[in-house]
C-alpha cells in the first residue's frame, strides 16, 4: 500500500529505549519527504526538544516546497510549527496551558523519584521524566519504570482536574482535552489535510492519532512499535517485528514508504 502522508510519535518511535535519536528514522522521513509525502510528527515532547533533535537533522538539504510538507507538532498540540512555503511559522495554544501553581507542584513532586528529572522545556504543560544518564542497567530501567508509575499514580492524585498521560518515558500533566487527537487535529490542519496515512505509535496514548483520523473519514493503517501489549482500539493495529525505532524503520522500509537500509 501507498501513503501520502505519515504520522510519527517521537519518542519510542523515533527514539530507542534509551531516549536516543535514530538518525537512521529521520533519514528514511527525509527521502520521504523528497518523494512526496507529508510526515508530521505528533509528540508530548517540547517544540525546543523537536527541534533539537528532529529538526535539525531532518531539515538538511531539503528545498522550501519540501519543508512545506512537514508539521512539528509538540506538547500535545498545544505548541508546534508548520512551513508553508518553506518559511517557518510557529504558534501556542496559550488556553490549553497547565496553570502555574501545577507546574510548580510537580517540579517539588520530582524531588521525591531519584531517577526522573522535571522537563524544564515545556512551555504549555509539563512532566516528570527518566533520567537516562542514571539508567544503565536493566534493573535500573525496571526500576526507573517503577518509579514513572507511582508518579502517575500520585500525579493523578494530587491534580484530579487535569490529565496525567504515561508514556515509554514519562507522566505528562496536561489540561483536559490536550492529547494525541488534539495535536492530530493540528497536524492536519499544518500540512492541508491527508488522504492515505501510515501512523506509527508505541503507547495506548498514541492510538488518538488513529481516532483522530477515523473521525475525519481519512484511511489508514496503524502500526505499533512499543513493548507493552497489544492495545485495545475501534480500529486495526498492526505489531511490528522489532519495538521503538527499529520497529518504525521496519514499517518505513516495508510498508510502501521507503526504501534503502
Amino acid at each position: 500500500m501507498r501513503f501520502d502522508s505519515v504520522f510519527l510519535d517521537c519518542d519510542g518511535v523515533v527514539t530507542d529505549e534509551h531516549a536516543r535519536v535514530d538518525l537512521r528514522v529521520l533519514g528514511e522521513v527525509g527521502r520521504l519527504v523528497r518523494s512526496g509525502c507529508k510526515a508530521a510528527f505528533v509528540t508530548g515532547r517540547s517544540l525546543s526538544w523537536i527541534d533539537g533533535n528532529v529538526s535539525r537533522n531532518l531539515f538538511v538539504g531539503l528545498k522550501p516546497e519540501e519543508m512545506a510538507r512537514i508539521a512539528l507538532v509538540g506538547e500535545y498540540g498545544a505548541r508546534w510549527a508548520g512551513f508553508p512555503g518553506g518559511a517557518r511559522v510557529e504558534g501556542i495554544d496559550a488556553d490549553k496551558a497547565v496553570p502555574a501553581a501545577a507546574v510548580e507542584s510537580v517540579r517539588r513532586i520530582a524531588s521525591r523519584f531519584p531517577l526522573l528529572f522535571f522537563d524544564e522545556t515545556k512551555e504549555t504543560n509539563c512532566d516528570l521524566e527518566v533520567n537516562h544518564a542514571l539508567v544503565a542497567s536493566g534493573a535500573e530501567y525496571a526500576e526507573a519504570q517503577r518509579q514513572l508509575d507511582d508518579a502517575a499514580r500520585l500525579l493523578s492524585l494530587e491534580f484530579p482536574e487535569l490529565s496525567i498521560r504515561r508514556t515509554t518515558y514519562a507522566a505528562d500533566v496536561l489540561a483536559k482535552g490536550v492529547d494525541k487527537r488534539y495535536a492530530t487535529a493540528r497536524a492536519l490542519s499544518l500540512l492541508g489535510g491527508a488522504e492515505n496515512a501510515a501512523v506509527v505509535g508505541d503507547t495506548s496514548a498514541d492510538l488518538g492519532m488513529g481516532e483522530e483520523l477515523l473521525g475525519r473519514g481519512i484511511a489508514f493503517a496503524f502500526y505499533f512499535v512499543g513493548r507493552e501489549g497489544l492495545p485495545d482500539a475501534g480500529f486495526p493495529v498492526k505489531r511490528t517485528r522489532e519495538s521503538f525505532a527499529k520497529g518504525t524503520l521496519e514499517v518505513l522500509k516495508s510498508a510502501g514508504l521507503a526504501k534503502g537500509d
